[in-house]
């Protein structure tokens, strides 16, 4: 992993309404965090909703109670979508990265529908999830071009929908971290589903 500086994508769309995937874990923290600081530095006043997916991972429990303590610390309620018989109907694989697990093929496709779906009904200006540079190195469906697929999929549908941020996209994990040390990230708040 690099030591060197690497800064967030900037934001396309205005942060007045964000819905942020959020996991409980040390990626997603960070970036509920980054959101709130950026959208103190643009002046822009708003609202972060956060969603999680419950696909029946052992780690669900922990995880959604970590979230949800992040997300009342943020003044937000964490909204859950139980996804737990299609996952299981579709294979049973984890929907979205983690290291040493079988991945669901198109999971991310899956997760970023739902995400854009529920996006729509609250009128939210942007989707953002936490992915990063290592997520990317570790499955094509974690580039910004796959992104930029699944975005351009929901535009020609509703020119009207949101855009998908991935502000860490270019970062590493450790450069996620230090950011994260930055913005003074309260990481024993985290629940993190690779080390537990």
């Amino acid at each position: 992993m690099s030591t060197q500086k690497t800064q967030p994508v900037p934001f396309r769309a205005r942060l007045a309404k964000v819905l942020l995937l959020l996991s409980g874990g040390p990626d997603s923290t960070t970036l509920m965090y980054y959101v709130d600081q950026q959208r103190k530095l643009r002046g822009e006043s708003g609202a972060t909703n956060a969603l999680y997916l419950r696909s029946g991972e052992t780690s669900d429990k922990k995880e959604i109670e970590a979230a949800d303590n992040l997300a009342a610390k943020f003044g937000t309620r964490l909204e859950i979508v139980d996804i737990e018989k299609l996952v299981k109907t579709l294979g049973g694989n984890r929907l979205l990265i983690h290291s040493e697990a079988a991945l669901m093929p198109f999971g991310n496709t899956l997760a970023l529908s739902i995400a854009i779906v529920y996006a729509l009904q609250i009128k939210a200006d942007s989707i953002c999830i936490g992915l990063h540079k290592d997520d990317a190195d570790e499955n094509g469906e974690y580039t910004r071009g796959f992104v930029d697929q699944i975005e351009a999929i929901a535009n020609f549908a509703r020119p009207d929908g949101p855009f998908v941020e991935t502000p860490f996209i270019n970062m590493d994990k450790t450069q996620v971290f230090s950011l994260g040390r930055e913005l003074q990230v309260d990481y024993s708040m985290t629940w993190s589903c690779i080390k537990g």
